[in-house]
């Protein structure tokens, strides 16, 4: 197996043993709370980190992404961006270097890693078609929110739609292009 695979696995499961509920849009998380209770705090601490949020400047360095993992360890919820910079933090604690977080479509946010440099800022990209030749051949997505990991040269094309969220039944043309961005690499 793939070294990059196997250090992103290991970073999707830590990030799901941390975080309780992903947030109120993602079901299966309220599911491995204990109680009504105990999920009604989950979601008073998930309602109150959003708002302070809103105030911080989105300037994506290490310590931003470190504050964010810190918050999503201690509440226990998060979203996608929490999730990437959980996983991303796990990661580089591991001595993980060549890595970048990416948004896609301003849509969804996810670590990759096994870079060689350091991906362009930004990359046009087509539902359905390869990943940017850029990220070189053993780049592994590694996506913590979704709790997947794969060879981005392998199976971008298969799973871009539902990184995206729009799943099997997208409606968008396969011929749409979109931006993924690499907002911090290390």
């Amino acid at each position: 197996m793939n070294e990059y695979l196997m250090r992103a696995e290991s970073a999707c499961n830590y990030v799901y043993n941390t975080v309780r509920l992903k947030t109120l849009n993602r079901h299966e998380g309220i599911n491995k709370t204990q109680s009504m209770s105990e999920r009604n705090s989950l979601v008073t601490k998930f309602n109150k980190d959003r708002k302070d949020l809103e105030s911080e400047n989105w300037d994506w360095c290490y310590e931003f992404i470190e504050s964010r993992a810190r918050r999503i360890e201690k509440s226990k919820v998060g979203v996608c961006d929490e999730n990437a910079a959980l996983a991303f933090k796990y990661l580089y604690l591991r001595g993980e270097r060549g890595m970048a977080i990416m948004n896609l479509a301003d849509e969804h946010v996810f670590v990759l890693l096994g870079l060689k440099k350091k991906p362009p800022r930004r990359s046009a990209i087509w539902l359905g078609a390869r990943c940017p030749d850029e990220w070189g051949e053993d780049a592994v997505v590694c996506d913590p929110w979704y709790q997947e990991w794969f060879i981005a040269e392998d199976k971008w094309h298969m799973r871009i739609d539902c990184l995206l969220g729009y799943g099997v039944a997208n409606v968008f043309s396969k011929s749409e292009a979109t931006f993924v961005e690499c907002v911090f690499y290390l």
